[in-house]
């Protein structure tokens, strides 16, 4: 049906970069592409779940005669995410907030095994917390660190600093393997027929819906960082402060829209972007980066395995997004480096250097 699709689709459109941040970071990439590639993801992720949710609780209702409407979903799903988007992030800074005052009042670094164990320890909290609270523990643990990072670190001993560091790489490593571990060995306990053509126009879409999003959203982004200035000079100005002879092409890297337009006076105005605002802009590469990382794995699996067997068509979803999820984690993953390459992304960067 066409709920049913709408389910799925929802939930094949959560990206998993796992195996992508893992080359990115090994390669010490440009942070700035790091951090797109993380954020995003980890973003994504929130939505989808958010929107399979929705959808699926809608599929049901609808399945059993619930009288609920196709625009009620709609407002109960913005409403959540609204919640979600808001509360999420709040919860993961308030939690870092409390974490960094407590190590900041209390003293631990002449008790290096202590300081340790309570710096780890309660990382992991917000998100079982954010979880009960229905929210995005996702959401909540990404905040929780960005803001330990900056509030709770200065506040502990650089031995922890070094230590924890390691061990969260560590779990870090486990969590990655036992993810990959448990989609490798659910291949053989698919019990669906592979329908070939439901999965090759599922996968097409997959990447068309994502490159639609992706050069858009990047375009808009890029433009809004960007400032109207004048060109030329006008001839019925005396007042040379009011104008702007600074062509965008005298400074380095600075980039200006093609349209330019010319007033009666002789006065031309085009688009630049301010020098101060050039490293925030995301380059074409980086865009074509973006596109290529929109890989599927865990999350997409995980709401797979849970879709409403309504209507018997459970394992034809579950088997063509295993499909998915190997095509893009096995080709498209190991792809990454060579189009690195061929994108001539910068590698080996030093990111205290460059921050």
């Amino acid at each position: 049906t066409i709920m049913e699709l709408m389910t799925f689709g929802s939930l094949i459109a959560a990206t998993d970069t796992v195996s992508v941040v893992g080359i990115l970071q090994a390669k010490q990439v440009d942070p700035h592409l790091f951090s797109l590639v993380f954020g995003e993801s980890a973003l994504n992720d929130a939505v989808a779940i958010v929107l399979y949710n929705s959808l699926s609780t809608f599929l049901v209702e609808n399945a059993f005669g619930d009288s609920s409407t196709l625009l009620t979903e709609i407002i109960k799903f913005l409403a959540h995410l609204i919640v979600q988007a808001t509360c999420s992030p709040l919860l993961g800074m308030f939690y870092a907030f409390v974490l960094a005052l407590a190590f900041k009042a209390v003293d631990l670094r002449e008790h290096p095994m202590l300081e340790l164990s309570l710096y780890i320890m309660p990382m992991y909290v917000p998100y079982m917390l954010g979880e009960f609270l229905n929210l995005s523990g996702m959401i909540t643990i990404f905040f929780t660190g960005m803001f330990a990072k900056r509030y709770m670190e200065p506040n502990v001993s650089d031995c922890t600093k070094q230590h924890a560091e390691m061990l969260f790489k560590l779990f870090a490593f486990l969590a990655e393997t036992c993810i990959f571990l448990e989609l490798g060995l659910s291949v053989f306990g698919l019990s669906g027929k592979f329908q070939w053509f439901f999965i090759g126009w599922a996968l097409l879409a997959a990447l068309i819906g994502r490159a639609a999003s992706i050069y858009p959203l990047a375009a808009c982004y890029n433009l809004s960082l960007t400032r109207v200035v004048r060109v030329g000079t006008c001839v019925s100005c005396s007042d040379d402060t009011s104008i702007s002879t600074m062509d965008s092409s005298s400074v380095q890297g600075s980039v200006s829209s093609s349209i330019t337009t010319s007033s009666a006076n002789g006065t031309s105005w085009s688009r630049e972007t301010p020098i101060k605002r050039l490293d925030k802009r995301i380059c074409l590469n980086f865009m074509h980066m973006l596109t290529f990382a929109g890989l599927r794995g865990a999350v997409a699996y995980a709401c797979a395995r849970d879709f409403p067997d309504l209507y018997g068509h459970r394992d034809s979803f579950v088997t063509a997004t295993m499909a998915i999820v190997l095509f893009t984690i096995v080709i498209m993953g190991g792809a990454t480096e060579p189009l690195m390459n061929r994108l001539k992304i910068r590698t080996n960067v030093d990111e205290k250097e460059y921050m």
